[in-house]
């Protein structure tokens, strides 16, 4: 792929680290810097409690009112927007795929609210009161649960419920159960008829497209002069929209996903070389560079890590 990178922008930002089945931040205060489009190996929800907010996900952006729910899912690049100096107290949740796999059933995905967001091409949930209420206090007991274990979250230890909840007798199990009913209210709200799914912002519409079908074919053999005409755009117009809309180019944005991508096919254990091509690279060496860059490290360090954890039901 060709494009002018003359100005090269940093590599998105992988940002929190989950070691453990889940966090929970209730986080208060003003927002004094920028921050930069980022992302996490995990699902991610917020939800906005008071303040004032924009939130943007793989391009779409979003004006947020208090209860609104933000739904994250991993590897989406996202960034909030507040304004300087404005209040933005907000509660967040980590989430791990591989948890919620765990815990789902063949009539009950705990993943439920990301698939729909997917497919509703929106990531923003705004509920009713009726439905909101009780996934208010779902949160509630989750968080009081949460905090009374005093979490042993440090970011570095490969804790699990038990340990997050505490010494009490049978704590852990109550944590588990907590937040798994908070997973259900969630996941029965975003499938309910009185919620909506807020739309984007109209602008960019075009290059949210572009966004759309990079993400889900990363693979593809894409060239500039292609995606011009499957989107109707000449190509410098296209090159220039798509990096006042993300600050990134093209080229960086697809390397991005592609070393995603081979990223996770990695973690389950698939050969570096295979990897390399799955994902869309068609050079191993530039793969190579690519991934050290991001990553600090090699592939085949990770491959002979063949990580997966161990979620117990």
């Amino acid at each position: 792929m060709s494009e002018n990178t003359t100005h090269e922008s940093p590599a998105y930002e992988k940002r929190g680290y989950l070691n453990h089945e889940f966090r929970l931040f209730h986080l208060r205060g003003q927002m004094d810097t920028p921050v930069a489009y980022h992302y996490h190996d995990f699902h991610k929800v917020l939800i906005l409690l008071n303040g004032e907010a924009d939130y943007i996900v793989e391009g779409r952006s979003y004006h947020l009112r208090p209860l609104d729910i933000v739904l994250v899912g991993a590897h989406c690049l996202h960034k909030p927007v507040v304004p300087y100096g404005s209040r933005y107290e907000r509660i967040i949740l980590y989430l791990s795929p591989e948890c919620l796999d765990a815990f789902s059933c063949a009539d009950c995905a705990l993943d439920l609210c990301f698939q729909l967001a997917r497919e509703q091409q929106s990531d923003v949930l705004r509920l009713g009161s009726l439905t909101m209420t009780p996934l208010l206090e779902a949160l509630s007991r989750l968080e009081n649960a949460y905090q009374a274990g005093g979490t042993n979250d440090n970011g570095t230890d490969n804790a699990n419920f038990e340990s997050l909840g505490g010494s009490s007798y049978g704590s852990g199990l109550l944590l588990r159960l907590l937040f798994l009913e908070f997973m259900v209210h969630l996941d029965r709200a975003a499938s309910e008829n009185h919620r909506e799914y807020v739309p984007t912002s109209p602008s960019g519409e075009k290059i949210l497209e572009l966004m759309r079908y990079l993400s889900e074919h990363p693979e593809g053999d894409h060239t500039i002069d292609q995606l011009a005409t499957r989107f109707y755009m000449s190509k410098y117009h296209m090159m220039r929209l798509f990096r006042q809309e993300t600050g990134y180019t093209i080229t960086e944005y697809l390397t991005e996903k592609r070393l995603q991508n081979a990223n996770e096919l990695l973690r389950r254990g698939t050969p570096v070389t295979e990897a390399c091509y799955q994902s869309g690279f068609r050079n191993y060496a530039a793969f190579l560079r690519a991934y050290k860059k991001k990553y600090r490290d090699t592939p085949h360090n990770l491959s002979r890590l063949n990580y997966k954890e161990n979620f117990t039901i």
